[in-house]
């Protein structure tokens, strides 16, 4: 039958992204941007093939009971995919901060919970006068 062979294809490829989504972490973690780098081929290909599954399927993935660990294990991966891009993001705000007081004097530009840098700079500026 070739929805259940369609399903297994998409269950094997739903774990391979798992476990590249896992590696992702592991080299985010250790900083390793190399191990990082280099698993950014099979994530597409994975995720290339993964859509092109759904794209077969359409809707039955939501409707079809049968689709329901393939879409747990997806919804995991995208969580994954969360943790992952979290973690990035603060990598590179620790980069741009350290490359902001390494090429200016004065302080590095930060985000709070209020707003980008360059309107609290521009509140700083009128508050004192500037």
């Amino acid at each position: 039958m070739m929805a259940s062979a369609d399903i297994a294809t998409a269950a094997a490829q739903a774990e391979r992204l798992a476990a590249i989504l896992d590696e992702e972490f592991a080299a985010l973690r250790a900083q390793d941007m190399d191990a990082f780098e280099a698993l950014q081929d099979r994530k597409q290909s994975t995720l290339e093939a993964l859509s092109a599954l759904a794209e077969v399927h359409g809707q039955t993935w939501a409707d079809a009971p049968e689709w329901a660990p393939v879409l747990a294990q997806l919804q995991s991966c995208h969580e994954g995919h969360r943790r992952n891009e979290t973690i990035l993001r603060r990598q590179l705000d620790v980069v741009r901060m350290a490359l902001a007081a390494l090429t200016r004097n004065d302080a590095p530009d930060l985000y709070d919970h209020l707003a980008p840098a360059a309107t609290r700079a521009q509140r700083a500026a009128k508050a004192y006068g500037d």
